[in-house]
């Protein structure tokens, strides 16, 4: 969802009418996925550029394709762009072969032509990264302990978010989603929604309504909303949720009580998609204002 409700269908976006990149792609015949967009319209995702060949991290601005190139000069080319803030800054990770033979993940900033690496070791391939208009970017790293440590990344140094909750004392693991202009975060740890603050240090949990035990927050807008979803403990079901100024409120779409939250992007407003049954099942899109 864009900053003015505007809602894209995600992998395959319109212009004044028209795909963007049309030309392009049905030229090569292959086909990109979309992951973010941001308040330009400029949109960040993958796709191979030639029908076989490897994927790769692109960036569509003013309906041209640009590919985002690697962290390898071509040696590991398989690359996938998450994130796009409004200052046309793209992060993402870059497939990479370690020195065992693993494939590995290396996380990336690109801006303005250029790339540099994190520098962030154990970020999985598909990890979630996001950044925001301070060029702050939050993601998790995988500790040798195989334990998930979520970081901040900015400026070229990173830090690793506190995770131990009074709740909850001990290491464990976090995941961040997203982080808003104001550098809050949201996300999870040991699958229960959380909030870090601006510098990532203290946490305040995210509750649901009633007694649910698995949930994260996905996204958070400026207003400092928080979208998220618990799962209700049956039939692979969640139940959507809004966080705000201290208080829980379910989005129940239409003609059934189960959905799940997506953005958080517009004050006022968030989006997602709800399924009647269960998911892999019926689902259809809905906002909520």
């Amino acid at each position: 969802m864009s900053g003015n409700g505007t809602v894209f269908h995600v992998g395959w976006p319109l212009s004044d009418g028209n795909r963007i990149g049309d030309a392009f792609f049905e030229q090569s015949g292959v086909r990109p996925t979309i992951h973010d967009i941001n308040e330009n319209g400029e949109l960040a995702g993958s796709s191979p550029l030639v029908p076989g060949g490897p994927v790769r991290a692109i960036l569509l601005s003013n309906d041209t394709v640009i590919d985002l190139g690697d962290l390898t000069g071509g040696a590991s080319p398989n690359s996938f762009a998450l994130a796009i803030n409004d200052l046309t800054q793209v992060t993402g990770t870059n497939q990479v072969q370690g020195g065992s033979g693993i494939q590995l993940a290396r996380g990336f900033l690109w801006e303005g032509g250029q790339i540099r690496d994190l520098d962030v070791e154990g970020i999985p391939l598909d990890n979630t990264l996001d950044i925001n208009n301070r060029g702050q970017i939050v993601g998790v790293s995988i500790s040798p302990e195989n334990v998930e440590r979520p970081f901040l990344w900015q400026a070229g140094t990173t830090t690793f978010l506190q995770t131990e909750l009074a709740s909850c004392p001990g290491n464990l693991g976090g995941s961040p989603r997203a982080i808003n202009n104001n550098g809050v975060i949201v996300g999870a740890i040991n699958s229960r929604a959380v909030r870090w603050q601006a510098d990532g240090s203290a946490i305040t949990p995210l509750e649901p309504p009633f007694a649910l035990q698995v949930g994260e927050a996905v996204d958070v807008n400026d207003r400092g909303q928080v979208i998220g979803f618990y799962f209700n403990g049956g039939a692979l079901t969640a139940t959507a949720l809004l966080w705000q100024a201290d208080q829980v409120a379910e989005l129940l779409p239409p003609g059934g009580p189960q959905a799940t939250g997506g953005c958080a992007a517009t004050p006022g407003a968030c989006g997602g998609s709800s399924s009647r049954c269960s998911w892999g099942r019926s689902s259809s899109g809905v906002q909520w204002k």
